[in-house]
């Protein structure tokens, strides 16, 4: 198993109805799992944690040969710990374990919906070759077309619609990378950037809309040429608030999750706060508010308040925590999910946010007392990560990091860096606007040179950043709060990825079912248009197609084929790869 947000890894477990030892069988584990099953574990592989002299939550030794898991280090000179069969594990504990678990919370960084099993979707490895394969700048635009095999009808539907998301995700940060070129530039004005970039180009326009809203015949004015002057403007107007939206989250609640521009070292995010030394100068100023009185703080360095006002701002930032109009209403209405799931503004494009899907996490401090509204990152609860947070930086109490951190807050709402919105019941929310995230993009040289990337020494978990930001977080404590590690700088190499952002236009996968059920039209229409390709913006380069296509049926020229299931007889293999490669007698199976 791993975890999408921190990247780290392990094994999955089941315990068994009490107790810490395991189930006497491991067939269950991924049935437990996808059931909900509250006594699955993610066991993550700590091995640098098991160095740490001080106590760290959720550390672990499981014992191999006996199927336990002990809360007790054992002797290292001891014969199973020489030969391997003790691992130190970080693995979720206390009362609300079990309950945890049913949402997927990582041991490691204590995000939910965060554990992942390897090596069990075909599609997403089918979506990544096809990714590679149409962003290839040396493959001629002819050939950036593919056929799809798969023997359930339900999967050719499923899987068209998949790759096609997750290709977008690709164009779009291919896109956005193009926009941004040289510039410095915030996220109001990179979203414009790439509008202004696809220009009146029908295929440019047409792939910066996901799949999704595309074809629907309120965005057709923005894409489409030859449309009414009003029809365009309303849809261009739609298109730029989803293209907003997308490009805060990439900058923001997604940015620490995949292959980001951020994480492959393609663009670099700062919130920016003003002149140089302006994060020490609001850090001084939020204690002056304090009360010297009740919480002296003889001796805080500079480069402490440096490190705990930028971990603020871009904890912020990494949450998702960014106004935009359409989150206006699901943080008054005290972050309730229905306000950006069911009762969303569909007609606008806005994506949905069902229970299972991180959503964004704005700041808050309630007003009266009693609980924060599930769905609000917390504040002044000492248990909270920003009162954590103050408390390792400026080494006070989490109760007094909680009283320093209602003070910063207020003093970066004062200079205008942070807004609020009051919910229905009192709650104050926090948010950065768009325009204080500010973006370029690092040269491989500055990766190389460890400017732009910092990684804890311990959990290893990777903290991109501005120069500004590196210098101000370097030497400070890890971002994960449950790590003892703290932050280095390290390099950053160039890397495939990076490599496809920064070419030039990546071609756009448009995938469409080709199965029995589709009506007779609809199908010949998919078969012709995959024949033409041209400059169609909604012409198919990818067919998933269950053996209705096996023979009989011309599709013109084809070099690639991918068996997303295995036939049951060499015949339907032989007739399923034949389909390509029947110009030249060269294809890709």
């Amino acid at each position: 198993i791993y975890c999408r947000h921190c990247g780290r890894s392990g094994w999955g477990a089941r315990l068994a109805p009490t107790g810490s030892t395991l189930d006497v069988t491991d067939e269950a584990i991924r049935a437990d799992h996808a059931a909900g099953a509250s006594r699955f574990r993610a066991l993550i592989s700590a091995p640098a944690e098991a160095h740490v002299a001080q106590p760290i939550e959720g550390l672990r030794w499981f014992h191999l040969d006996h199927r336990e898991l002990a809360d007790q280090p054992p002797d290292p000179d001891s014969a199973e710990v020489l030969d391997g069969r003790v691992l130190p594990v970080l693995t979720l504990v206390g009362p609300d374990a079990d309950e945890q678990s049913t949402h997927d919370f990582c041991p490691a960084c204590g995000v939910a919906d965060g554990i992942r099993f390897l090596g069990s979707a075909v599609a997403t490895q089918l979506s990544v070759t096809l990714s590679n394969l149409f962003g290839d700048a040396n493959l001629d635009a002819v050939e950036k077309k593919a056929l799809m095999f798969t023997d359930s009808v339900q999967d050719a539907a499923h899987r068209a619609g998949f790759v096609q998301a997750q290709s977008h995700r690709l164009s779009l940060r291919t896109a956005l990378r193009g926009a941004l070129g040289d510039r410095e530039l915030d996220l109001t004005q990179l979203a414009q950037s790439v509008i202004d970039r696809a220009g009146d180009d029908p295929m440019l326009r047409y792939q910066l809309l996901p799949p999704d809203i595309v074809d629907r015949d309120e965005f057709f004015g923005f894409w489409k040429s030859g449309v009414h002057p009003n029809t365009r403007r309303a849809a261009e107007n739609k298109a730029k608030r989803r293209l907003q939206f997308d490009v805060d989250l990439e900058f923001g609640l997604q940015s620490r999750t995949g292959r980001t521009l951020e994480l492959t070292g393609s663009v670099v995010a700062e919130v920016y706060l003003g002149a140089p030394n302006r994060a020490t100068i609001l850090g001084r100023r939020a204690l002056d508010t304090a009360d010297p009185t009740q919480l002296p703080l003889p001796g805080v360095t500079d480069a402490a308040l440096a490190r705990w006002v930028r971990g603020t701002v871009e904890r912020i930032r990494t949450r998702g925590g960014i106004h935009h109009e359409w989150l206006r209403p699901y943080i008054e209405k005290n972050a309730n999910r229905y306000q950006i799931w069911g009762g969303r503004p569909r007609g606008q494009g806005m994506p949905a946010f069902p229970k299972g899907r991180a959503a964004p996490a704005f700041p808050a401090i309630k007003s009266a007392t009693g609980a924060l509204p599930e769905g609000f990152d917390p504040i002044t609860a000492a248990s909270s990560w920003y009162a954590r947070w103050a408390s390792r930086c400026l080494d006070v109490s989490p109760n007094d990091g909680a009283f320093l951190t209602k003070a910063l807050f207020a003093e970066l709402t004062e200079k205008m860096l942070l807004s609020t919105v009051l919910t229905e019941t009192g709650t104050t929310a926090y948010g950065l606007p768009p325009t204080t995230v500010q973006l370029h993009a690092p040269t491989a040289q500055d990766l190389l040179d460890s400017r732009f990337l910092l990684a804890c020494s311990i959990c290893q978990t990777p903290a991109p950043g501005s120069a500004t930001t590196v210098d101000e977080l370097y030497g400070a404590p890890c971002l994960l709060i449950r790590c003892p590690g703290t932050l280095h700088r390290v390099p950053k190499a160039d890397n495939f990825y990076r490599r496809l952002y920064e070419s030039t236009e990546m071609k756009r996968v448009v995938a469409r079912e080709h199965t029995s059920l589709l009506p007779t039209k609809v199908r010949l229409d998919y078969e012709t248009a995959f024949k033409r390709g041209g400059t169609d913006p909604q012409a198919p380069n990818v067919l998933v197609a269950t053996p209705t296509l096996e023979m009989g049926i011309d599709i013109g020229d084809l070099s690639t084929v991918m068996l997303g299931s295995l036939p049951r007889s060499v015949s339907s293999y032989v007739q399923r790869v034949g389909r390509a490669g029947r110009l030249t007698g060269n294809s890709l199976v």
